[in-house]
C-alpha cells in the first residue's frame, strides 16, 4: 500500500533521508520556499535536486503520479512551495520553475502577497486579478494548488477559478478546533467535491485539544474528515518538521520571515509518537483503534493523494 505525505519540511541530510525508508514513505512533499523570493527559491530548488542526485539510491525526483506507484525501495521527492513569493510576480516564472520539477505550490502563506491573503491577515480581499492570471498559469502547466493557509474568501476564490482541483495540503477541521488556520466544513467540502483532497496536519496546536494532543487525536481529525467528505477526500499531510532547530520556528513564524510575529508556541509543535517519518506505523495503529477499515486506511495513507496528482499532472 502507498504512503505519501502531502507536506513535511524536514532538514535536509542523509539521515533524515534513510528514516524516509525506515517509514516506508513512497512520496513526500518537500518544501522549499516559505519566505524566499525568486533567487533565494530558486537556490533553494537546486540544492534540493542535487541532494536527491546525491542520494540516488534512496531518493528520486518525482515529476509525474505514475512513478510513485512504479518505482520500488526509493522515496520520491515532491518538489513544493509553501508560497508564491518565489514567483516574483513574474508569471513566465511558473513554467520555467515546472521546467525544474516544482509540482506543488501555495498561493499564499500566512500573510498577503499580490496574488491574496494568508489566514493571519485582518482582512481578508479575496483572491486578486494577479492572483487569477497565476492560478491559470499554474493550471496550464500542472502545478496542484496548495489553499491550506489562505484565509477564506481567498481559499473560496481559488476553487472557484481554478480549471484543475486544488487541495489541502495540510490543515484541520474548525469544528474540533477553531484555531484561525483550520478549515470549516464547508470549505473542506468545497474542496472535495471539486475533485480535491484534504490532508490532516498532525501539529498539535491545530488538534482537538491543541499543545496536550497525542496521535489519537490526529487519528480523530481524519476520522472526522473521512466522515465529512468521504473516504476518497482525505489524506495525510503531516507537517513535520524532523532535525529543524528553534531558529526555523522563529523564520516560519514571523512575516516574511523577520517581521511581526505570527506563531508563537508554548513548545515546539511535535505530536508524540509521530515525531519522524519512521514513526508512520504508529499512525496506523492509531488509524486502527478509530476502527477506521483496512480500505479506508488505504486511501488515507497515498491512494487519495496518488488519485488527485494523477488528475493534475497526468499519468
Amino acid at each position: 500500500m502507498l504512503i505519501i505525505d502531502a507536506k513535511a519540511i524536514p532538514a535536509w541530510n542523509r539521515a533524515v533521508f534513510e528514516d524516509m525508508r525506515k517509514g516506508r514513505l513512497n512520496a513526500v512533499n518537500l518544501i522549499c520556499s516559505i519566505w524566499e523570493d525568486f533567487e533565494q527559491s530558486m537556490r533553494r530548488l537546486t540544492e534540493l535536486k542535487s541532494l536527491i542526485a546525491d542520494n540516488s539510491d534512496i531518493l528520486y525526483l518525482v515529476r509525474e503520479a505514475e512513478e510513485i506507484t512504479r518505482e520500488e525501495g526509493r522515496t520520491g521527492v515532491i518538489v513544493g512551495w509553501q508560497n508564491s513569493s518565489g514567483f516574483n510576480d513574474h508569471l513566465p516564472f511558473v513554467g520555467l520553475a515546472a521546467e525544474l520539477g516544482l509540482r506543488i505550490v501555495q498561493v499564499a502563506f500566512l500573510t498577503a502577497n499580490a496574488a491574496a491573503c494568508g489566514a493571519n491577515e485582518t482582512h481578508d480581499r479575496g483572491l486578486s486579478d494577479f492572483g487569477r492570471d497565476l492560478v491559470e498559469e499554474l493550471n496550464a502547466h500542472s502545478i496542484a494548488i496548495d489553499i491550506s493557509h489562505l484565509h477564506a474568501q481567498s481559499a473560496r476564490d481559488v476553487v472557484a477559478a481554478s480549471k484543475a482541483p486544488v487541495f489541502f495540503a495540510q490543515t484541520n477541521p474548525a469544528a474540533l478546533n477553531p484555531m484561525k488556520r483550520n478549515k470549516s466544513d464547508e470549505d473542506l467540502r468545497a474542496v472535495v467535491d471539486k475533485g480535491g483532497v484534504v490532508s490532516v496536519a498532525s501539529l498539535p496546536p491545530f488538534l482537538g485539544r491543541g499543545d496536550d494532543s497525542s496521535i489519537d487525536d490526529l487519528a480523530q481529525s481524519i476520522s472526522y474528515v473521512l466522515n465529512l467528505v468521504g473516504e476518497e477526500g482525505v489524506a495525510i499531510g503531516t507537517d513535520i518538521t524532523p532535525c529543524q532547530p528553534r531558529s526555523f520556528y522563529e523564520y516560519v513564524g514571523r512575516d516574511k520571515g523577520f517581521g511581526r510575529e505570527l506563531s508563537k508556541f508554548r513548545k515546539l509543535p511535535v505530536l508524540p509518537g509521530l515525531q519522524t517519518f519512521g514513526d508512520y506505523p504508529n499512525l496506523i495503529a492509531a488509524l486502527e483503534r478509530k476502527k477506521l477499515t483496512a480500505s479506508q486506511i488505504e486511501r488515507v495513507r497515498g491512494a487519495n493523494l496518488n488519485r488527485y496528482f494523477q488528475s493534475v499532472w497526468g499519468a
